[in-house]
C-alpha cells in the first residue's frame, strides 16, 4: 500500500499493522491513554485559542429506533411506573456497528494471533479484558483538542461516503493540500503575485544583461522586443514538455531574439549564459543546500510540533 500508487490494504497488511504499528509500552506498560498522551494542557490551551465564532456542530449519529440491514438490533426504550407519579426508563443500544456513534477503547482490537490487546493486557473467550485494563472508562475526563475536518465526499464528487467505499490515506494527503492550498492563496495572494512578478522580472534581467555582455545592443533587440521574447518563453514552460522547459526555452529564445534582430551567434551564447545561470547553476546549489538540510537537524523541529495557524490546519 501507499500514498503514491494509491493501492488499499490487503487483509494481510492489515493484520500485520497491528503489531508493526504498535504502541505498546510507549508511554509506559501502565499507560492507559495511548495516543492521547499527545493531548497535553498546552496542546489544548492551543486549541481553545482558535476558537473564533463559538458555533457547535455536532458529529453524532441521531440513535436508530428502527431495524435495518445495517442496523438489526435499533435501541430500545422502554418506560414503567407511569401511574406512579415518576417514570422509569430503560434504554438499550448495540453500540459497535457504522449506525451508532461510539468509541471503542483501547482494549477493543486485539493482535492478529493471541488473546492480547493494548500494553499486552489479554482478553477472555468473550473479547473482554481479564484484568480492568485499556477500557473506555479512562478517558472520562472527555477529549478537548482541535480538529480537523476534512470534506471527503466534496472531493469524490458524492454526498457522501459510501459503505464499501472506506477514506484513504491518498485521499486525506488530497484533501488537506487542497485545504491549505485555497487558504494560502486567499489569505496572501497579493504576496504571491508580487514576489511571483519579481522572480520573472528577475530572470529576465539576467538575459537581457547576457545579451548585453555578448554584445546584442539595444539597437538589435530593444528591451521591449526582450521582454516579448521573454514572456512567450515563460508561456512554453507552463506546458510540460520537458524538465523546466530544457531545449523547448533555448529554442523559443534563440528564434525570437534572432526574428526581432539579434545576430543569430551571439544571440544562441546570451542564451546559453542565461540558461547556466539559471537553470544549470541552481542544480549543484540544490544538492548542497539538500545535503546540508539532510545532515543538519539542529535547527530542524521534531515532528509534529510545527506551530498551528489558519494556514496550517
Amino acid at each position: 500500500m501507499g500514498l503514491q500508487n494509491r493501492t488499499p490494504p490487503t487483509a494481510e497488511e492489515y493484520d500485520r499493522w497491528r503489531t508493526e504499528y504498535a504502541n505498546w509500552g510507549r508511554w509506559g506498560d501502565d499507560d492507559e491513554l495511548g495516543t492521547l498522551n499527545f493531548v497535553t494542557d498546552d496542546v489544548r490551551r492551543a486549541a481553545a485559542a482558535l476558537v473564533s465564532r463559538g458555533r457547535v456542530i455536532s458529529c453524532a449519529r441521531s440513535i436508530d429506533t428502527k431495524p435495518g440491514p445495517a442496523n438489526p438490533y435499533p435501541a430500545r426504550h422502554m418506560v414503567a411506573m407511569q401511574d406512579s407519579g415518576a417514570m422509569c426508563d430503560h434504554l438499550s443500544l448495540f453500540n459497535h456497528g457504522s449506525t451508532e456513534t461510539h468509541l471503542d477503547a483501547l482494549c477493543h482490537l486485539p493482535v492478529e494471533e493471541g488473546d492480547q490487546t493494548w500494553n499486552g493486557q489479554r482478553l477472555d473467550r468473550y473479547g473482554m479484558p481479564v484484568e480492568h485494563r485499556g477500557t473506555v472508562d479512562f478517558w472520562r475526563d472527555g477529549i478537548v483538542t482541535r480538529g480537523v475536518l476534512y470534506d471527503i465526499p466534496r472531493l469524490r464528487g458524492t454526498d457522501f461516503v459510501t459503505p464499501g467505499a472506506p477514506v484513504h490515506g491518498w485521499e486525506l494527503a488530497t484533501a488537506k493540500f487542497r485545504t491549505r492550498t485555497i487558504a494560502l492563496v486567499r489569505a496572501r495572494w497579493l504576496y504571491i503575485t508580487v514576489v511571483t512578478v519579481v522572480s520573472h522580472l528577475s530572470l529576465f534581467l539576467v538575459l537581457l544583461l547576457a545579451l548585453r555582455f555578448v554584445g546584442v545592443g539595444a539597437d538589435q533587440v530593444s528591451l521591449a522586443e526582450a521582454l516579448a521574447v521573454f514572456a512567450f518563453a515563460r508561456l512554453l514552460t507552463a506546458i510540460p514538455i520537458t524538465p523546466g522547459g530544457l531545449g523547448v526555452v533555448e529554442v523559443a529564445l534563440i528564434t525570437g531574439l534572432a526574428a526581432a534582430g539579434g545576430d543569430r551567434a551571439l544571440v544562441a551564447a546570451a542564451v546559453l549564459v542565461f540558461r547556466a545561470l539559471t537553470y544549470v547553476l541552481p542544480i549543484p546549489l540544490g544538492l548542497a543546500a539538500y545535503v546540508f538540510w539532510r545532515r543538519n537537524r539542529s535547527w530542524r523541529r521534531a515532528p509534529g510540533t510545527a506551530p498551528h495557524t489558519e494556514l496550517v490546519p
